[in-house]
């Protein structure tokens, strides 16, 4: 339902040095509390060259509420991390939002720094739209969809590649893959890595680079999801909004 999540990762032959490598984010209802209010459920994901490193997330627009609860885990370690950072960490952290209605809000991270990039990517940005009206279609609340992939991975030099991102939607939305393309929101740069090439309706990454070059790039891509038909959706206000499908050309 136009729900944008910001993902970052990288493809990499050999690397460099710095701590952020990549994250992304996902929400859902979990329940509806007698007064009225949500509980939500935020999953957040990072890969850092250290564990002390983590994200802040903040509210960016409309009423987030608060967080109630939130636990932080490693999903996975390693020591086969860049060259200058042999150690590396991805976790996961699942915050409990309390929210006051279920009108859409937006949730943002920022800071600095990616470890050094080829594309000179910098700062990194990962934002998330969380809409959770009622949809007409299933007849419950709207759910953002999910990317299950490495925020690291290693590209061999030289070598023709095809990296499929895996994207599900749990309403059953159709998803997409893009470049981020708004200055300072999407991406830092909006310069897209040279040497690969989106198709943004399979969410699939080819790397076609014809000379060997060991460096890391940094990828802002904004993952979206899109209704299968007409719909709309409600909330407790007596609002309401309407999505249309993505029509291909």
């Amino acid at each position: 339902m136009a729900s944008v999540i910001l993902l970052q990762l990288l493809l990499v032959s050999l690397a460099s040095a710095s701590h952020f490598m990549g994250g992304s984010m996902t929400f859902s209802v979990k329940d509806r509390n007698p007064d009225g209010t949500f509980r939500v459920e935020v999953r957040h994901r990072a890969t850092f060259e250290r564990f002390q490193f983590s994200n802040s997330w903040r509210c960016y627009g409309g009423n987030c509420g608060s967080i109630s609860s939130s636990e932080r885990g490693v999903i996975d370690s390693s020591t086969n991390g860049p060259q200058n950072n042999r150690q590396l960490f991805e976790t996961e952290t699942v915050d409990t939002r309390i929210v006051p209605s279920d009108k859409p809000f937006d949730l943002r991270a920022a800071s600095c720094c990616w470890i050094p990039t080829r594309n000179w990517v910098s700062h990194w940005r990962l934002q998330t739209f969380v809409d959770l009206g009622s949809r007409s279609d299933t007849g419950k609340p709207n759910r953002s969809p999910d990317i299950a992939i490495l925020p690291f991975l290693r590209v061999p030099e030289n070598c023709p590649r095809t990296y499929e991102l895996m994207s599900f939607d749990p309403d059953g939305d159709r998803v997409r893959c893009r470049y981020g393309n708004i200055r300072n929101v999407e991406c830092g740069r909006c310069e897209q890595p040279s040497g690969f090439t989106l198709d943004q309706n399979s969410c699939t990454l080819h790397y076609n680079q014809s000379t060997a070059n060991p460096s890391v790039y940094g990828f802002e891509m904004v993952v979206e999801d899109f209704p299968q038909k007409h719909v709309t959706l409600g909330y407790t206000d007596g609002s309401r909004s309407h999505k249309a499908p993505l029509h291909f050309q």
